[in-house]
């Protein structure tokens, strides 16, 4: 179902059409204004997905479009807990449990029957492909993917509770504590086995395009006797070699923060330890680590550059582990305050979203990644204070015009 309203004003539905059919318009209105056409996204500058979480998953789910004057317009979905967005020259690719969708001029859909917690949404030469969590099937955690190309969606699933995904030449790589029959069979003999509660062993896998045989799908598998979490944020692989960031939890929070390095085509990872540049620790929680955000390439110094939850943006040298503040944003993802982050070329684009008052309005702005500089581009009213379990904000885009 599509719908529009006025920032603050109510929504007037539309049914949509069959599979494939056209939306020429989007009706934007108040409870006593006449209906205005205008194309799909026409001068849209943003999008959002909110949707119930899965465990309170009872749908529907609705992507928002927002406009340069903060009004909106939307489009009902089944739902889709953690749905992610995907806008490109092509247009505005997200999914729900039963279709995925293509909004530019006209709104698309097509039948795509899947799980309904979504893990990432990225553009690939082969087409739009996502990763979605189908839990466990009792042999092992399942991912599924879906590649999306031409009005024509394909599901393939393999092995994996995946916590952290790269794009690299040979496909979609992903991150998770060992599971599956033969991954951990094969993992083993690298001693990544788990013993006890106590063990988290890792694996490092081929997700996209799928393998034929799990020697060929298992890319590395290393023990770990900690915890291990990963920020958000799809992790850059230049050359091969993904550089992410790792929180090693370890009993009583005296956690360390580390970059490591996998090279794909030989499966070594290089760890380091995360320091400032005198050669002190950082000072973060494991909670602000955790929920930071690293952007999907690095910079032209070769570091990988993120958006720590205390509002900070860091750049880490992969090699010395050596970090230091770029900028302050002043907007930290903590109990008062939900900013949702997006790297996008040169620029980072942060939702501001008051967790403390929800009469407030969210907010966007455009800052330079490297130095801080921009402001805000749009502010949204109405929405923030509809927020709630069943409608959780997570996927977030803007327009490739903002990118440049």
């Amino acid at each position: 179902m599509i719908s529009g309203k006025k920032a603050g004003g109510a929504g007037i539905p539309r049914r949509l059409g069959v599979l494939f059919a056209t939306v020429p318009m989007l009706v934007v209105s108040a409870c006593s204004a006449p209906a205005v056409s205008a194309s799909a996204l026409g001068d849209a500058v943003l999008a959002m997905y909110l949707s119930p979480q899965t465990y309170a998953f009872e749908g529907p789910g609705e992507v928002l479009i927002v406009r340069p004057d903060g009004s909106t317009a939307s489009v009902r979905t089944s739902g889709m807990d953690n749905g992610q967005l995907l806008w490109t020259d092509s247009g505005l690719s997200f999914a729900d449990t039963e279709h995925d969708y293509l909004l530019n001029d006209q709104l698309r859909s097509w039948a795509s029957a899947k799980t309904n917690f979504q893990d990432i949404l990225v553009e690939t030469p082969e087409g739009v492909l996502g990763s979605y969590n189908d839990g466990n099937d009792g042999s092992g955690y399942v991912e599924q993917v879906v590649l999306s190309t031409d009005g024509r969606s394909t599901l393939s699933e393999v092995a994996g509770f995946n916590r952290l995904f790269s794009l690299c030449e040979g496909g979609l790589v992903g991150l998770a504590e060992v599971t599956g029959a033969e991954l951990t069979v094969l993992a083993a003999r690298s001693g990544a086995v788990k013993r006890t509660n106590d063990d988290f062993p890792q694996m490092l896998t081929w997700l996209h395009p799928k393998r034929a045989t799990a020697s060929q799908t298992l890319i590395a598998a290393v023990p770990s006797s900690v915890e291990l979490d990963y920020p958000r944020g799809m992790a850059p692989c230049p050359d091969g070699v993904i550089t992410h960031l790792t929180d090693l939890v370890r009993p009583g929070g005296a956690n360390t923060f580390e970059v490591w390095r996998w090279d794909t085509r030989t499966g070594r990872r290089a760890r380091t330890e995360l320091k400032r540049p005198d050669g002190s620790a950082l000072e973060l929680t494991s909670d602000q680590f955790s929920t930071s955000t690293i952007a999907p390439q690095l910079d032209e110094e070769g570091r990988l550059v993120w958006f720590c939850a205390d509002g900070r943006v860091l750049a880490t040298d992969p090699e010395t582990g050596v970090t230091e503040e770029l900028w302050d944003s002043g907007l930290p993802v903590d109990q008062d305050n939900d900013t949702h982050v997006l790297f996008e070329g040169k620029w980072v684009f942060l939702l501001d979203v008051p967790n403390d008052d929800q009469r407030r309005p969210m907010t966007l702005y455009r800052r330079n990644a490297f130095t801080g500089e921009g402001g805000p581009v749009v502010v949204i009213s109405g929405v923030n204070e509809t927020r709630s379990v069943q409608r959780v904000l997570r996927g977030i885009a803007v327009a490739p015009s903002l990118i440049g």
